[in-house]
């Protein structure tokens, strides 16, 4: 069974650049370069996020800002119209926090 898929979002909030000089007496190679960029999840996929790992649950992390557009197509068609949603190997989805919190601990019931 392949294992759950958490679907999130995120956005960046401090991209770092850094200029590079490119080829030698080309000045139009010199640009400017992102060094590091720093990302942050809602708080409501945050929350999602760490309620998984700390319960100890294997699943596949998918930002849906940081993905190729067929990967967004398809979270499209399968109904994923806000973050977080977890789905199940068995195709079952569970949207937003509370309801993954309740998920969470049937399980581990």
């Amino acid at each position: 069974m392949d294992p759950p898929k958490l679907f999130v979002k995120s956005e960046i909030i401090i991209p770092t650049f850094q200029y590079q000089q490119g080829i030698r007496r080309h000045p139009c190679t010199d640009a400017y370069v992102a060094k590091e960029i720093v990302k942050k999840f809602k708080p409501e996929d945050e929350e999602a996020i760490n309620l998984l790992n700390e319960a100890g649950i294997d699943y596949k992390l998918v930002d849906l800002s940081d993905c190729p557009f067929t990967v967004r197509i398809k979270a499209k068609i399968l109904g994923i119209n806000k973050t977080p949603t977890l789905v199940l190997g068995n195709g079952e989805k569970i949207e937003g926090v509370r309801n993954i919190r309740q998920a969470i601990l049937k399980i581990k019931g």
